[in-house]
């Protein structure tokens, strides 16, 4: 899966997009074509404090479906002793989606990093 991952003290800002392709030779119901687009943007603060915005957004071509979640998120670098780790807090809004889709999600995660 792409991804990106700004340091920058000034705004990053960047999209990224996939096509997901499978032929299926007999109209099978379960075939892929779905893209996928990620515009983002990101601050990072002298603090190492990072604050997001962005959308996941997919479209089904076979069932002529998107799913549209709007992202906000926070960050914050941290050494727990010597180990730097990053964790962050998001909230999902789904603007967009399926019937019977969720309607808002959270995202929490704890990144551990290791420099040379």
């Amino acid at each position: 899966m792409p991804f990106a991952f700004a340091t920058t003290l000034t705004p990053f800002r960047s999209v990224v997009s996939q096509q997901r392709f499978q032929h299926c030779p007999y109209s099978l119901p379960h075939c892929l074509n779905r893209r996928f687009l990620q515009p983002f943007l990101t601050y990072t603060t002298k603090k190492f404090t990072s604050f997001g915005v962005n959308t996941e957004s997919t479209y089904d071509w076979e069932n002529h479906q998107w799913t549209v979640p709007l992202n906000v998120s926070v960050s914050q670098l941290c050494k727990i002793g010597k180990q730097p780790i990053s964790l962050a807090l998001g909230f999902k809004y789904y603007a967009d989606g399926p019937s019977g889709g969720p309607d808002w999600g959270l995202r929490f995660a704890v990144t551990f990093l290791f420099p040379k």
